[in-house]
């Protein structure tokens, strides 16, 4: 056979990218867990640590069974496996479709001296129908696509925090997000003050001193957000000024 040329192709190690995903594991009273995955075609099974699985849905595996396994993702050995329920929170528009899918368990090793707390294999890509697309540097899964990643962008727990918040919806974000709605939906009308005061369960007395101490302060019940009040300052103001000496930096 013939071989007109061999083309070398060589890139950076820094420029290349991986198949890092952020899932959500959902347990089973409905709570849901942050999981950093690796999606490796070269793995045949999907390996989850024990962590993130529930005990009621794991299985011994027989001393067979038992199967050591060698990833970028570190080395994993798996004595039983697990029912686990995920979404792929990175894909916006398919981020409420529940995976169902049985993992091998690694049982010895913790979050912390691995680079994943997931390894979605072959098997489970094939499943799925999930695409690692290198040639145009993407995930391509349903009709949705993310990009890849650089190396060890999910090793920083912080960075993931953050980019699972911002997947997820986050409940201070949320909070945040309620509280503007609310504030855009208050009635900000004018306050009849005797009939607003005349619906209060107070006894007669009481309720002529409360309209009249309201009604001194019309500006508070007029409607509308109100205006903040500026004072004008002056440079020429009858403050002591204090002049603070500088270090001298020659």
């Amino acid at each position: 056979m013939k071989v007109d040329r061999i083309v070398t192709v060589v890139k950076e190690q820094g420029k290349r990218q991986f198949a890092e995903v952020l899932v959500s594991v959902i347990g089973e009273n409905g709570k849901e867990k942050m999981v950093c995955a690796l999606l490796d075609t070269g793995c045949s099974k999907s390996i989850i640590l024990k962590k993130f699985t529930e005990e009621k849905r794991c299985k011994k595996l027989s001393a067979e069974e038992r199967t050591v396994f060698l990833t970028y993702g570190s080395r994993f050995e798996t004595k039983s496996t697990a029912h686990v329920a995920f979404r792929f929170i990175e894909f916006e528009n398919n981020n409420t479709v529940r995976v169902e899918h049985e993992f091998e368990v690694d049982e010895t090793h913790s979050p912390k001296s691995m680079k994943y707390d997931m390894i979605i294999g072959s098997d489970l890509m094939w499943n799925m129908g999930m695409d690692i697309l290198f040639s145009e540097e993407r995930v391509k899964w349903l009709d949705e696509h993310i990009p890849l990643k650089k190396v060890n962008t999910l090793r920083e727990y912080e960075v993931c925090e953050v980019l699972y918040s911002i997947h997820t919806d986050d409940p201070l974000i949320k909070e945040m997000e309620d509280r503007a709605d609310r504030l855009l939906d208050a009635n900000y009308s004018k306050v009849d003050i005797p009939a607003m005061v005349d619906e209060l369960d107070l006894a007669a007395g009481p309720k002529e001193q409360l309209k009249q101490t309201l009604m001194k302060f019309p500006e508070l019940f007029g409607g509308g957000l109100g205006r903040l009040k500026k004072h004008e300052t002056s440079p020429d103001n009858s403050q002591e000024r204090k002049q603070i000496p500088s270090r001298s930096l020659l």
